[in-house]
């Protein structure tokens, strides 16, 4: 007997959509800030270069572990970009820890941050327990 459950291991593609989109559109912002804000740059505890570094991983990232997770693909793959992803979100809530205590205009990036790395969050989750087609648990 199969039953469906709603749950992340049956995550439709509505849901990644709606979790993937801050993953990619807030660390891309908070990268393109830190290019042309030096406030930002110098508020962040890896430096300009690797704000934006992390920030165009973290939105690649999330993109991968969404089609992952949408496929349902199990194994190496999804391992090796659940771990990449749970260090970028590492990443941006260090981050975002700098930037809610550097004040100012800085504080909406912090929360901008704080939002994104819970969507990635949920990517990682979705990625862990997604599953091919066929296997029943």
């Amino acid at each position: 007997m199969s039953r469906e459950s709603v749950g992340p291991e049956n995550i439709g593609g509505l849901a990644l959509f709606l979790f993937v989109t801050p993953a990619v559109v807030e660390p891309g912002v908070t990268a393109l800030a830190a290019v042309m804000f030096p406030e930002v740059a110098d508020a962040s505890p890896v430096g300009r270069l690797g704000t934006v570094v992390v920030g165009i991983a973290a939105a690649v990232l999330a993109v991968a572990g969404a089609v992952l997770a949408l496929r349902r693909t199990s194994g190496l793959p999804a391992s090796v970009v659940a771990v990449l992803l749970s260090v970028a979100s590492g990443l941006l809530a260090l981050t975002a820890f700098f930037f809610l205590f550097s004040g100012g205009a800085l504080l909406i990036l912090a929360v901008l941050l704080v939002h994104a790395v819970f969507s990635i969050v949920m990517i990682v989750r979705a990625v862990t327990r997604s599953r091919p087609a066929g296997v029943e648990r």
